[in-house]
């Protein structure tokens, strides 16, 4: 990780250029985050369809018992 520079003796040109990356780094991270929470969402539907297939699967299958009655 880089060190701060020291703000007070940088000069307004600097500062700007300065601000304008920061910028450019928080839009980007900004995007980012929204990619991973789509991503994240995606999975989630995903994990909950196959839970729902799994269990579905297993509460259908009929017992010994059943079929005896």
């Amino acid at each position: 990780m880089t060190s701060s520079p020291n703000l007070d003796q940088m000069i307004p040109d600097q500062l700007r250029a300065l601000a304008a990356q920061l910028l450019s780094k928080v839009d980007t991270m900004g995007r980012e985050s929204r990619r991973d929470k789509t991503v994240i969402e995606q999975l989630s539907h995903e994990i909950a369809i196959l839970k729902r297939h799994k269990f579905a699967k297993r509460s259908e299958q009929i017992s010994p018992s059943q079929l005896a009655g």
